[in-house]
This record gives structure tokens, C-alpha cells and sequence, in this order.
């Protein structure tokens, strides 16, 4: 197959850039002062209408008397192709797609441009070129939060100037079960979704790095309240009483989150409600998991740790207090601590021998993780500071002052240069083309549903009818801005010497229809 195979044809002929072709030839020739090409409309003698170069050429610079071209810094190519059936849906998509990758590895017929190209697929291939890079990052953003949330739930000990791991209250395998809690609520939201057959759009890839974000700090709730409890009382009710305070939390962030997700998906943009679905049940099936499969694991280890068992291997651990008599590997690797008993008080008195002894308390030990200790004992001190409390309000005023400007400047729309990726050439093409090539406002493309049969004189009276309605419009300039096919076959129709017979051909259906193909007008006639 080639390209003639393909292209759209006009009058009989493949489409094939030929006001672009014939611009070249007048200026690799050097007829530029013969033909005197002029912009943005050109009038030569072998053609009888003006041809507009607005989007053939871009970036013009003219004779400020004459109008003529002196130089231009980008050219227009464009390449019209049929997709009637699938077999040539399937050769123009082929055709659009190794052109584009040709022209991406710097393939092209020539070095001395710069070559750039958009067409009809390549939003659709940015976003798959786009979830193939945000794969590995996915990937990597698993391992990062799994490394993060494992030392989140590493427990330090300090006895006397030896720094341990408490193998005991330390938890991994929570971070680890709490991240592959929120993985099967992504899984299972597409997979509701999908069977509820929603959308799976690309941008719902962009959900699970927002739900796994919301699982971990349900995950950190449950665990800050569990240590928080008594280690001395029984795993159900260590677990009933850390539920009663972290339950509430876990259960208010995660409705009020499927709540904005849900009410999003009434958004009339159909980007923004399969997004939100799937966003939404992803919430629903994180906060299922981590009340059923994640409090499952907490049971499980809560055992272990009523055990003195370590929190990996389940093997029982050795007391911080046998740490002076372990070797280098027992104490990093083996060493876990054990539930201080309550001591009597100050006044209570003990009787030994008939001598009354004085028993003193020992200094209560403080059961908070690391980053706990750090936000209540080194970070809130910081902010009561008065010079803080003064900085935090001129940052307050600084940021609505900007916050207002900002607003004052806010402009709606999207930017299609921001939908492709920054090292994709369709992103220089888009920059190019509104750098070099103006837009054209004046016009408004209307498709028409179910059009009507031009060649049956109801159906074009009635379909005409409307057209005038339109073009009487205040927003419309008339008949004279109007771009109908129907018209310009009337033209040509004239130009071939018939237009007297124009009424006898529109009321004649099957010779206005044999009339379409330029091939059986000749023969026709």
C-alpha cells in the first residue's frame, strides 16, 4: 500500500499539498519576482481563485509596499486521508503513526529542517507513551512507600549509650500489609468499574498514587493508637481500645473523601467523572481492607508482641536487659523489650527483715514512636515561639495577598501543548503552529447528525431552510462566509458550462447522484 491508496481524493486527483508544491517550485526556480507571490492571499493567472497562504506559510516577512514574500520560517504540510472502512482506518492510522515515529527518531529525507508533525492520534499515543512512563514510576513509588512506611514503624531503644531495634514492638509487617491493603483496593475499584463498564480513561492512572497516599495515613492512625495503648492488657482490647479513638478518624477522612469523589463524578466534563468513580471506590474498598484485612495483620502481630516474639521471624526475643551479655548480631538483630511493671509510689513501704525500706519510682518510659517524640517535644515548642507566631502570620498575609493577585489573573481553558509530553515533537509543532499560524475565529464548524439527501428536493429544501436560519443570525456574516460543499459543486458545476441545467440536475436524483463522482459527470454529460 502506499499513499495514493489512502488519500483523500479531489476532483479525481490525490490530495497532495499542491499550492505547497507550487510555492516551492516558484521559489527553488527563483521566479519570485515573476510570479510575485504575495501573502496572505495569492493571485497567479493559471488559477482563478485567491489562494490563502495563512496555513501554508508562517512566520512571513513581506515587502511593506507590494505585499510580496521576502522570507518565511515555517511551512504547513498537511495529508488527507480516507477512513470510510477499517481496512483504510487501519492504513491511515498505520500511515499517521510510522510517520510520526520517523519523523520522532529524526528519519526525514532531509537535515537541513527541522521537522515536526500532529495528527489525529497523537493525543492518543502521547497518553499511551505517557502510562508507559508512569509505570516504572509507579512501581518505584510502591517501593519508596514501603520503605517509608517500614521505618515509620521501627521502634528504637536506648539502653545506656546502646542504641537497639525494639524487634518486639516494631511492626514492618504492617507497613507492608497496609500498602498491599490500599494495591488491592486499586485493583478491585477497576475492577468494579470496569464491570460496571465505566470508562477507563488515562487518566484514571493518576488514582492509585492519590489512594495510596490516603491507605498509608490510615495505616499510621491505627498503628500511632495501638502503641498508645496498654502493652500489659489483651490484644482485643488493645485492639478495641485503639479503634475508639483511630476508628473515628479513619472512618470520617475516608467518607468525606468517597463523598468529594462521588459528588466530582457529577462534573458535566467526561474526563473528570471516570476519574472520580474510580477514585471513589477506590476510598471505599481502602477503608473495607484496612478494617478487615489490615486489623487482621495488627491481631496477628499484637499476639507476637504479647509474646515477646520478634516481629519478623515470630522466634522469641532476648530483654533489653541481656543486651551487656549478647554479642554484635543478637543485640541488632535479636533484642526486644518487655512491658515495665507498675511500681509501688513514693509512700508505699515494704517490710524486710522488720527494716522499712523506701521504694522510689523509676523513671516512666515513654511508649511514642520517633516521629511522635519529634512533633510534641522538639517541633510544637519551636511554633510557640513569639518570633515563629510572628512569621507564621506575615506568611498568612503574604499568602492571601498572592493568593488575591493570583486570582485576579486566573484564566480558564486548556492548553492542548500541555497534554503531550515536554520532549514530544507534536509539543513543538502546537508551539509553532501558535507561534506562526493564527487561529481563525470568524468561522464556526457545524456537524450535522443523520444529514439529509441533498439530491431529494424535500430533504434539501428543508435542510436549506435551516442554513438560511443560521446565516440570518447576529453572529453571522451571511451566504458570502458560508463553506458548503453543496455550493462549491455549483461553482464547478458552472465552470464546466452547465449552470443553466443546475435546477433540471438537482431534480434529476440519480443524475445528481452519479453526479458526486467526477468520473461519471463526464460520462454523464
Amino acid at each position: 500500500y502506499g499513499y495514493h491508496d489512502i488519500c483523500l481524493i479531489f476532483q479525481n486527483q490525490c490530495y497532495v499539498n499542491s499550492h505547497a508544491n507550487f510555492l516551492a517550485r516558484i521559489f527553488i526556480n527563483g521566479d519570485q519576482d515573476e510570479f510575485k507571490v504575495t501573502y496572505p492571499q495569492f493571485r497567479s493567472t493559471f488559477q482563478s481563485d485567491a489562494i490563502d497562504l495563512t496555513m501554508t506559510l508562517g512566520g512571513v516577512e513581506t515587502d511593506p509596499k507590494t505585499g510580496v514574500i521576502k522570507t518565511a520560517k515555517a511551512w504547513l504540510i498537511s495529508y488527507q486521508l480516507k477512513q470510510q472502512t477499517p481496512l483504510l482506518n487501519a492504513l491511515s492510522n498505520t500511515f499517521e503513526t510510522t510517520m510520526g515515529q520517523r519523523i520522532w527518531r529524526k528519519e526525514t529525507p532531509t537535515s537541513l529542517l527541522n521537522v515536526y508533525f500532529f495528527h489525529s492520534n497523537t493525543f492518543e499515543e502521547e497518553f499511551d507513551e505517557g502510562n508507559k512512563r508512569i509505570t516504572p514510576r509507579f512501581i518505584l513509588t510502591f517501593i519508596v512507600v514501603i520503605s517509608f512506611s517500614i521505618l515509620g514503624t521501627i521502634t528504637l531503644k536506648r539502653n545506656g549509650t546502646v542504641l537497639v531495634i525494639d524487634w518486639v514492638t516494631s511492626k514492618p509487617y504492617l507497613a507492608w500489609s497496609g500498602v498491599m491493603a490500599t494495591l488491592l483496593a486499586i485493583i478491585s475499584a477497576i475492577g468494579l468499574g470496569l464491570h460496571l463498564g465505566i470508562l477507563f480513561i488515562d487518566m484514571v492512572t493518576v488514582m492509585p498514587f492519590l489512594i495510596i497516599s490516603i491507605g498509608i495515613d490510615d495505616m499510621f492512625l491505627i498503628l500511632a493508637a495501638w502503641r498508645s495503648t496498654d502493652r500489659e492488657a489483651p490484644v482485643i482490647d488493645r485492639i478495641e481500645t485503639a479503634m475508639q479513638h483511630a476508628g473515628v478518624s479513619v472512618t470520617m477522612t475516608s467518607a468525606t473523601d468517597a463523598l468529594s469523589f462521588f459528588i466530582g463524578a457529577m462534573a458535566p466534563l467526561p474526563a473528570v467523572t471516570p476519574f472520580c468513580l474510580y477514585s471513589a471506590y477506590a476510598i471505599c474498598f481502602t477503608y473495607l481492607y484496612t478494617m478487615t484485612l489490615f486489623l487482621a495483620i495488627v491481631a496477628l502481630q499484637g499476639r507476637w508482641e504479647k509474646e515477646n516474639r520478634h516481629c519478623l521471624t515470630g522466634v522469641l526475643t532476648h530483654s533489653t536487659d541481656e543486651i551487656p551479655k549478647l554479642g554484635h548480631f543478637a543485640r541488632m538483630f535479636t533484642v526486644g523489650s518487655r512491658p515495665k511493671k507498675p511500681k509501688p509510689s513514693f509512700s508505699d513501704l515494704t517490710l524486710t527483715n522488720n527494716i522499712a525500706k523506701i521504694v522510689v519510682d523509676e523513671e516512666p518510659v515513654d511508649k511514642r514512636p520517633w516521629y511522635q517524640r519529634f512533633f510534641e517535644d522538639e517541633f510544637a515548642p519551636i511554633l510557640n515561639r513569639p518570633l515563629v507566631k510572628l512569621l507564621a502570620v506575615l506568611v498568612l498575609i503574604a499568602y492571601l495577598v498572592i493568593s488575591i493577585l493570583g486570582l485576579r489573573q486566573l484564566t480558564f481553558g486548556t492548553n492542548l501543548r500541555d497534554i503531550v509530553l515536554p520532549d514530544s515533537p507534536a509539543r513543538v509543532f502546537l508551539d509553532l503552529s501558535s507561534e506562526y499560524f493564527s487561529d481563525d475565529y470568524s468561522k464556526v464548524d457545524i456537524a450535522v447528525n443523520n444529514p439529509p439527501n441533498m439530491a431529494n428536493p424535500i430533504e434539501r429544501e428543508a435542510f436549506m431552510r435551516a442554513l438560511e436560519a443560521m446565516e440570518s443570525t447576529l453572529c453571522s456574516s451571511g451566504r458570502n462566509s458560508t463553506d458548503f460543499w453543496f455550493f462549491g459543486y455549483k461553482k464547478y458545476f458552472d465552470r464546466l458550462g452547465f449552470g443553466g441545467s443546475w435546477q433540471a440536475t438537482l431534480d434529476d436524483e440519480k443524475f445528481l447522484k452519479a453526479g458526486w463522482s467526477t468520473n461519471e459527470i463526464f460520462y454523464e454529460l
